[in-house]
């Protein structure tokens, strides 16, 4: 008898252990927009904090995870998830793995191309056709880097030399706009 009360105990025990550690990551993610600016560190800790809060319920199967993290979704990124669900019923799409998720997640919300990819919205600006690639970077920090941030990436038709001069100058615009 003893040694069922003590496993009872030590069940027990470990039960309100991960239900603490459980409550301490509990989370919600919100898509921030600080100045226009989807943040990029709240998909990640978001990420990072169901990776932990996986581990503490010992979820395996790839399809629990996307249903768990799902319901911890907020703002832009529950809408994201109703929209991809109601595809996933029809049979549009399919988002199964952990895997999936994160990156559909992660290509959805990071800021790349000056071009939100959740609303697809791009950003045009009237330029002349003879515009100087120092013209252009000015012209793309005060619309598209005010808007979405600096991309990770742009695709260009012009020659690599425009493209080069147009990142050197943005970084000199940058540097004086930090001083």
């Amino acid at each position: 008898m003893k040694s069922r009360d003590e496993e009872r105990k030590k069940l027990i025990e470990e039960l309100i252990a991960r239900v603490d550690e459980v409550e301490d990551l509990k989370t919600r993610v919100t898509i921030l927009e600080k100045a226009g600016n989807r943040d990029e560190k709240e998909i990640d800790n978001f990420l990072w904090h169901m990776e932990h809060y996986f581990k503490a319920l010992r979820l395996g199967d790839k399809e629990e995870k996307v249903q768990a993290a799902s319901m911890y979704l907020a703002d832009d990124a529950m809408l994201w998830w109703r929209r991809r669900s109601a595809e996933a019923e029809k049979g549009q799409c399919s988002l199964k793995t952990w895997e999936d998720f994160v990156r559909e997640l992660k290509a959805l919300f990071y800021p790349e191309h000056g071009v939100d990819r959740f609303f697809k919205y791009g950003t045009f600006i009237a330029a002349p056709a003879d515009c100087t690639a120092e013209e252009a970077a000015r012209l793309f920090v005060s619309h598209i880097v005010k808007l979405w941030g600096i991309p990770t990436s742009i695709v260009s038709d012009r020659d690599p030399r425009f493209t080069g001069k147009f990142w050197t100058e943005v970084k000199t615009i940058q540097d004086a706009l930090k001083s």
